[in-house]
């Protein structure tokens, strides 16, 4: 049996070559593309084939030791002690798989934002209450009807297929179908098995796909249907049978589902910069956001990585209310369940402790430390597409590398007050997981009405000062660009709440 260290080495070298395969553009054709997209497939549904069998081994290890604890028969004790060790081996091994998958579904984020860029951000949105929809790749021969709805719908003209479950940010649908005049589809597949002998599987496959007024999705989808093969025994309407029974139990997941395709679908075909009108009474809006040479610190993080990968360790304080620290160990290997480098280095270095001292008000109570903790919103870009070299990346993706921000609440709340808005540091934890900064405006308008406008759900915005590496002047301008569009919308309500 290979040892954790072969598992790890293996598992990574696998995405590393699919990472480069995909960022230094090794294909010469969509089929190729395609190939990258499938070896992702079988690479983590791989992985699940592995984590099952371990946890199977796992268990009959923890059932016979209950026997053996219960019985307590002979040397009851050694005996448990080995089981002990094997329901362990089992769970660090399955630690390892899990961490590969979960660097494998980054990877698969790279692969839908690489492709559809910011159109796919809608889809991005996680439903507001817990559910039971599943987001791993479907098994056996619910894999094979995805793939096969895919290829043929693709062959007919639908566009390049990107499959939802391979990726972390695509919460809503099960394929987009990327269309180079940025007129993409998302569709939600269901496959049932109606027959399975001699190795062959019939399948009845539904797909859903969602058209709004006045588009002519309906006339692309109504070609693209005309152009499928249909065999003698095809009929439009699926078998009565099958249908009924597999409707009546899903018919509840299936409504939630294509309710949230029409409103992802409704966003991304809003007018950019006018607030839309989205379902449950909620609204969004899309920002013309243009960046410049001074909205990220790419270049800032680029030179302290090199000065780390000499040094071990480097940092600097950043619009005067971030600190960015980069930690480069080039041994020994970095496993999922040890403890995270950062904070244990970042307390004994005086040159970070120094530049997190430059970024403090002398007023303690204007200050406020804010280290993100968790995985990083879905709306964020992944580090595989980081604007950095990808030998880089592949450090990051290895835990070589290691590159944290601490910033100063206190400073971005006098940042945003210098634009206008009215901004508070948040009371509790429950406060700030809600608004993050509590942020509201009073605006006039042209006819004399006063409005307020309060900016809620900010956090996964602010969130990108850490993960995209968003400077402080450019959240600012961010939010500033928010609030001049939600008072030019403003047209019926004396409040507008976003």
């Amino acid at each position: 049996m290979e040892s954790y260290e072969e598992q790890y080495t293996r598992l990574l070298n696998e995405i590393e070559k699919l990472a480069r395969s995909f960022l230094e553009a090794k294909f010469n054709s969509l089929q190729e593309l395609w190939d990258i997209e499938i070896a992702l497939v079988n690479y983590q549904n791989g992985l699940w084939k592995a984590i099952d069998s371990e946890q199977a081994q796992q268990l009959d290890a923890k059932i016979k030791k209950a026997e053996i604890v219960s019985t307590k028969r002979g040397e009851w004790i050694p005996q448990a002690q080995q089981l002990d060790a094997k329901i362990k081996q089992a769970d660090d091994r399955i630690k390892i798989y899990q961490h590969a998958h979960q660097l494998s579904r980054q990877l698969g984020d790279a692969f839908a934002w690489g492709i559809l860029g910011d159109w796919l951000l809608p889809l991005t949105k996680k439903p507001s209450g817990p559910t039971h929809d599943g987001h791993n790749l479907p098994k056996d021969h619910g894999l094979t009807g995805m793939l096969a709805i895919a290829q043929s719908l693709s062959a007919v003209g639908a566009g390049f297929p990107i499959l939802h479950d391979i990726t972390n940010c695509l919460c809503i649908g099960d394929i987009t179908f990327y269309s180079p005049d940025k007129d993409h589809s998302t569709i939600e597949v269901k496959t049932h098995l109606k027959d399975q002998s001699e190795g062959n599987l019939t399948l009845d496959v539904e797909t859903h796909i969602i058209a709004l007024k006045g588009s002519n999705d309906i006339n692309k989808w109504r070609i693209i249907d005309e152009r499928i093969p249909k065999s003698p025994s095809f009929s439009d309407k699926a078998d009565e049978r099958v249908g009924s029974q597999y409707s009546n139990q899903q018919s509840p997941r299936k409504k939630r589902q294509i309710e949230r395709m029409g409103e992802a679908k409704v966003w991304q075909s809003a007018p950019v910069n006018q607030v839309c009108e989205l379902a449950n009474h909620s609204k969004g809006i899309t920002i013309d956001y243009q960046p410049d040479e001074t909205t990220h610190n790419w270049q800032i993080v680029r030179e302290l990585i090199i000065k780390a990968r000499v040094d071990g360790i480097a940092s600097c304080a950043v619009d005067n209310a971030l600190v960015y620290v980069v930690i480069y160990q080039n041994s020994p290997l970095t496993y999922p369940w040890s403890k995270d480098p950062l904070k244990s280095i970042v307390r004994s270095s005086d040159k970070v402790i120094a530049d997190t001292f430059s970024i403090l008000y002398p007023e303690k109570e204007k200050n406020r430390l804010w280290i993100p903790n968790g995985s990083c919103p879905l709306d964020v870009i992944p580090f595989f597409l980081y604007s950095l070299p990808i030998d880089m990346i592949t450090d990051i993706m290895w835990g070589r590398l290691s590159i944290g921000v601490v910033a100063n609440l206190g400073k971005i709340v006098a940042a945003l007050e210098g634009t206008g808005l009215e901004v508070k540091l948040p009371k509790d934890e429950k406060d700030f997981g809600q608004f993050f900064l509590p942020m509201s405006a009073q605006r006039v308008l042209p006819d004399g009405r006063i409005i307020q406008i309060e900016l809620h759900q900010m956090r996964d915005l602010a969130l990108k000062m850490f993960y995209e590496f968003l400077s402080l002047p450019g959240f600012v301008r961010l939010m500033s660009k928010i609030v001049k569009n939600v008072e030019e919308h403003v047209s019926k309500n004396e409040e507008q709440e976003i």
